[in-house]
Formats: C-alpha cells, sequence, structure tokens
C-alpha cells in the first residue's frame, strides 16, 4: 500500500499520427494530462460541449424513472466502442431532449391548473348548494350578502339570536360538514353593526368567496373535470416518457463518446506543435513507461515517449496503489484529500479502524447481511472492479465484518430472542439468547463490555494515531522530534500498563522514569531551563486532551445500543 510513483514524460509524435496517439492514449488511459497553458490560438471553447452533457444527463436522469426492467438491465452492459461511435452518430439527441422539455413545460403547467381548481373547489365544496351566481352583486340599497363559517353547536343558538334581535336578517344557505357550518345571510344595512358584534360572540369567522361566474355547483363541476383532465394529460406524458425511455442505452452511450470527445480535446489543446511533429506533457506511472513506449510504437514508429524533470515546484498528480482487500477504503481516504506525493498513503492505517468501528456502530447482523448482499450482487453482477468502484466494494466487505462482530452481541433487525423460532435460540444463566450470543446489550454486564471495549478501542485508536505522526516525523529524518514529542507518550503508557498489572516498588519506579521522560520530550524544541514547566503544561493539556478524546469514542456504545 503505497503512492504511485509518477514519472512527467514528453511524448513526442509525426503530426499525422497526432489523432491516433490521442486515441491510444485515450484508450490505454494511463496519461494525466500537464495542465499547461495551451499554445496560443489552441484554445477552443467547450461551452457547446458542455451544453450537449447537460442534454444528454437531464434526458438521462428525466426518462429513468420510466424505464422498464429490460431497458435497466439493458444499461448495465458495458458497451464497446463501435457500439458508441454507431449510437452518438444515429440518435437523435436534439430531438429527445426538446420533446422531454415540452413534457416538462406542460407538467407544470398542469399541476399549476390541478393546484388552482383544487384550491377553488377546497373553498366552494362546502357552498356547493349555494343558489347565487358568485359574480353577482352582493350589496344592494337594503341589505348586504355575508358569508361565514361557525361550529355546528353554536349555529342553532346564533340563528335563535338573530330571529330575535334581528328579525330583518335571513338565512339565504346553511351547509357544511360535523365539523363546520356554513351560512350565507342577507343582513339588513342598518344591522351590519350589530350582525357583527352578535355573530363574533357565538365564534363567527367571516369568509369571502371568489367572485367567479356561475353558482358554487357548476364551478365545482368544472373544477372536477378540469382536474381528472389535467391527470390524464399528465398520465399520457407519462407514457409517453415510458415510449422514449427505450432510447435510454442510446443515450448512455451518447454520453460517454460526448466525455470522450471532451476529454481528447483537452488533451489536444496542450499540444505543442510544430509543422512537423506535436509534444504532449504528462505524468505516468512510473512502471508503465517501458509499457506506453510499446502501445505508442505499435500507433506508429513515428512516435517517441522521453522521461522529462519536473518544473521546478511541480506537483506530480498522486495515484493511490493498495491491495484488493485495502483498495476499497481509498475512497474514505479521497473524502478527506490526497495525500502529498512525498507522504505515506493513509488508507492502510484507517482501514481496519473504519470497517471495525462501522460495524460496531451498527451492531446488528440483518442490517449487515443485506448490505453485504445488496452492495455483493451489484459488484458481482456488473462485474466491477475494485479500482472502478470501491464505495460498492467497501460498504459490500462493511456488511460482512458487521455480520460477524453483531453475532455475539446477538443483533437482528432489533429482535430479542423470544421474538425468533426456537431452534435460533439458547437457554443461558443469564436468560434466553441467540445462538452465537456472547454479550447481552439489555444488561448491565453486556452494555460494561461495550463501554469499556469502546474506550480501549478509544485509546489504541488515538496511540496509533501518535505512532504514525512520530513515524512520519523519523522517515522525514525529524528523528529526535519523533522521539521526545511523540514516541515518549507509548513509553508513558507502557509504565503505567506494566505499574497496573504488577504494583512493585521497580514498576513503581518504571512509571516515575517514563513520565519525567514523558514531560521532559513534551519541553522540546525550548531552552533547557524552561523545558520542565513548558513539559508541565504539556503534560496537562495531554490528559485534558486524551480524558476528552478517549470519551469522544463512547459514541461508539451509545449507536450499539440504539441499534
Amino acid at each position: 500500500m503505497s503512492i504511485v510513483k509518477m514519472q512527467k514524460v514528453a511524448i513526442l509524435s509525426h503530426e499525422s499520427a497526432r489523432e491516433d496517439v490521442l486515441s491510444a492514449l485515450q484508450q490505454e488511459g494511463v496519461v494525466d494530462i500537464s495542465q499547461e497553458q495551451p499554445a496560443e490560438g489552441a484554445a477552443v471553447d467547450h461551452t457547446e460541449v458542455r451544453a450537449r452533457r447537460a442534454d444528454l444527463e437531464y434526458a438521462i436522469a428525466t426518462l429513468l424513472p420510466h424505464a422498464s426492467k429490460h431497458t435497466q438491465r439493458v444499461l448495465t452492459k458495458v458497451p464497446t466502442e463501435d457500439e458508441v461511435l454507431q449510437a452518438s452518430s444515429h440518435t437523435d439527441v436534439r430531438g429527445i431532449v426538446d420533446d422531454l422539455r415540452k413534457l416538462e413545460e406542460d407538467d407544470t403547467l398542469l399541476h399549476r391548473m390541478i393546484g388552482e381548481s383544487q384550491a377553488l373547489l377546497e373553498t366552494l365544496s362546502p357552498w356547493e348548494g349555494l343558489p347565487i351566481d358568485l359574480s353577482s352583486p352582493r350589496t344592494s340599497d337594503h341589505s348586504t350578502l355575508v358569508f361565514g363559517s361557525i361550529t355546528p353547536e353554536h349555529a342553532s343558538t346564533l340563528q335563535s339570536t338573530l330571529q330575535r334581535e334581528l328579525p330583518l336578517t335571513e338565512i339565504v344557505y346553511q351547509g357544511g360538514s360535523d365539523q363546520q357550518t356554513v351560512l350565507s345571510l342577507a343582513v339588513w344595512s342598518a344591522d351590519l353593526e350589530s350582525f357583527g358584534q352578535i355573530a363574533t360572540s357565538h365564534g363567527w369567522t367571516d369568509m369571502q368567496l371568489p367572485t367567479h361566474e356561475g353558482t358554487p355547483s357548476v364551478l365545482c363541476e368544472e373544477d372536477r373535470a378540469a382536474i381528472n383532465l389535467a391527470r390524464q394529460r399528465l398520465e399520457k406524458n407519462s407514457e409517453k416518457r415510458a415510449q422514449s425511455a427505450i432510447e435510454l442505452p442510446n443515450l448512455k452511450k451518447a454520453l460517454t463518446h460526448i466525455g470522450w470527445l471532451d476529454a481528447k480535446q483537452g488533451a489536444r489543446e496542450v499540444l505543442h506543435s510544430t509543422e512537423q511533429t506535436t509534444t504532449l506533457m504528462g505524468w505516468i506511472p512510473a512502471k508503465q513507461f517501458e509499457h506506453l513506449k510499446n502501445v505508442l510504437h505499435d500507433v506508429s514508429p513515428a512516435t517517441e515517449v522521453l522521461k522529462v524533470k519536473p518544473e521546478e515546484g511541480e506537483e506530480p498528480p498522486v495515484h493511490l496503489k493498495n491491495n484488493p482487500l485495502i483498495a476499497p477504503f481509498q475512497s474514505v481516504t479521497s473524502l478527506y484529500g490526497l495525500p502529498l506525493h512525498t507522504e505515506k498513503d493513509p488508507t492502510g492505517a484507517l482501514s481496519l479502524f473504519f470497517i471495525l468501528y462501522f460495524a460496531l456502530c451498527l451492531t446488528d447482523a440483518g442490517y449487515g447481511l443485506i448490505l453485504a448482499l445488496v452492495f455483493g450482487t451489484v459488484v458481482i453482477k456488473k462485474k466491477l472492479k475494485v479500482d472502478e468502484a470501491p464505495l460498492p466494494w467497501l460498504l459490500f466487505f462493511a456488511g460482512i465484518v458487521t455480520v460477524l462482530v453483531s453475532i455475539p452481541f446477538g443483533g437482528y433487525f432489533g429482535l430479542s430472542p423470544t421474538d425468533v423460532p426456537g431452534f435460533l435460540t439458547k437457554q443461558t444463566d443469564t436468560g434466553l439468547m441467540f445462538r452465537g450470543q456472547i454479550w447481552q446489550l439489555t444488561q448491565k454486564d453486556g452494555i460494561n463490555f461495550l463501554m469499556y471495549l469502546s474506550i480501549i478501542l478509544g485509546l489504541t485508536h488515538l496511540f496509533f494515531g501518535m505512532f504514525l505522526s512520530g513515524w512520519h516525523k523519523w522517515l522525514h529524518g525529524n528523528r529526535a522530534q519523533a522521539i521526545w514529542e511523540d514516541f515518549t507518550s507509548h513509553l508513558l503508557l507502557g509504565g503505567i500498563i506494566l505499574h497496573a498489572m504488577q504494583q512493585t516498588p521497580t514498576t513503581k519506579w518504571t512509571l516515575i522514569a517514563t513520565l519525567v521522560l514523558f514531560v521532559w520530550g513534551k519541553g522540546y524544541g525550548t531552552t533547557w531551563f524552561l523545558r520542565p514547566l513548558t513539559g508541565l503544561l504539556g503534560l496537562i493539556n495531554f490528559a485534558i486532551g486524551m480524558t476528552s478524546n478517549t470519551l469522544s469514542y463512547l459514541r461508539i456504545l451509545a449507536l450499539g445500543l440504539v441499534t
């Protein structure tokens, strides 16, 4: 497990072989083109290519939910170069994209129509029996038509009060539901203020009905018909997308071809050409140098690959190379940023801790089995190599480890032993347990075990990190700094463990000696007479930091108990 050693190269070819060389390099995929400024006049506007790529990505994303199972199976197959070229030249991408955008605009309009009709229907449905054209005037010289709602239990009381105190008020319409009664009343203009006071005291809420032409019953029928018609059009639009989804494999091939053209044009732009030759600068894995020379010589004898000394301050690209068991964890490394080419690849160091902590946080063999089956099926069925799909492989491995780690804790979809058939359980002194189960996280002993395990793993992780820090300094020539700042921590840990195991005068003085060395080490870099004071401050800071950091690993316990 290491960072691949890279070699900068210059690829020279005769002008007549330029396109063949670019195609060969693209097919091999071993050259990382140097991002140098293109020669004057060589730069090409990539806007059109990017626009075509965006159109294809839009079409694919739109059609995927409508693809049949057969089409989805076809999409999983890796096309040949001839199939990609055939699809890119015979697929009406522009026509498909235009049709999809028209359907999208139509859907937007239909959804807005449905929303408006539903809102109007919700408002008018309680008033369907109102025998009034809503476009007619609601105020006359002598009376005003008012609309409102009230709870059913207060409706009769309000009517009695109005008959007694405002006898000129007439009920035009009463409707609604068990939860709400709606009323339309013709109120004498001189009584409006009194009506407002009486109605409000009974829990009346004013309502404003829209002024559309027609009665509420007619308008409700029109709205229902409009909603049904809009939904039928939406279904037809969905059927049209399902028909267009047949073109998905060809669209995906066309997208692949666009990617090829874009990458090839990017390489073409940084070519330095003369009348007879072209030169391309780039980086390749050092071990691939002879192989690349042979490949390009087969393309054309008028090619040459030369080793080139990097410019001052030029950083080579970073490529990680790990064995198949470690390579999936490169997806985790890349999340935090790749190391410099002068540093060590941290993937191997983080892999064991990552997958173990993942399994302990999940602590459920059932979920782990699902992860393993789902992602195992994906990588096997699609024949994905580890370097092609590190994340699915990582989740596949994580599922397997989760199963192995979770069995001793008895985690199966959150079930208890009483919830499963008897042949899956066993009777122990502490009660009924799953077969293979050792600890019960529902009891104090099991909780304590996971708590102590979390703390021990946390301490191990922290001290391993300090070891890696010291190792890095050691490899870069800072050996004294590595010993005093990092490795004295391990000496102190050894002294503590030794004295805890056997408390004798020898272990006591050993512990004191390691403590003195630790304090002296924490003062490294300061004047000798200030070193003890600086070291004591470093000891306090170390103790506080180790305590808080170690306790943070109890999150493993918390997450494990949740599942």
